[in-house]
């Protein structure tokens, strides 16, 4: 082919398309994230669903929680003291050390505790030991493996 006919070949202009396929083309979105926007409520159930529901929240659990943690920080704060300064079990606890227990011995379920000597457990009046407690959190993980291997 002549150079002049491989030029003329370039200038020309496409052919124009008809009616139908012009309007197809036409349709291009204006936005490429439009065909995420089916996956949104399926996004929004699972965010839903892993929301934390406040009816699920007993505030008497948190309430003992609370109080529980109070007790753990004071059993810890008393046997670093007792362990630093070689206090043995049965030794009343230093007024330099109440004032620091002081902080935690509150317990947001109305109860009182009490810090007691070296080497004894706090108790609160309400929630009573750690030791119970945590007893009590044993029985019932081993009634529930109980019940759940039986079904």
């Amino acid at each position: 082919m002549p150079l002049h006919e491989i030029e003329d070949h370039k200038k020309k202009e496409p052919e124009p398309k008809p009616q139908q396929e012009q309007e197809d083309d036409d349709f291009e979105p204006k936005h490429k994230w439009w065909p995420l926007i089916p996956a949104i409520p399926v996004v929004l159930a699972i965010v839903l669903s892993l929301w934390p529901k406040s009816a699920d929240i007993d505030p008497r659990k948190v309430k003992r929680d609370n109080c529980i943690k109070n007790l753990y920080t004071i059993i810890s704060i008393k046997e670093n003291y007792a362990k630093n300064n070689k206090l043995s079990n049965g030794e009343a606890v230093p007024p330099k050390l109440m004032k620091t227990l002081q902080n935690f011995a509150t317990c947001p379920g109305d109860g009182i505790i009490r810090i007691r000597e070296i080497g004894r457990e706090p108790r609160c009046s309400r929630h009573g030991l750690v030791s119970e407690w945590e007893k009590q959190q044993k029985s019932m993980a081993v009634w529930h493996d109980i019940t759940t291997a039986t079904e």
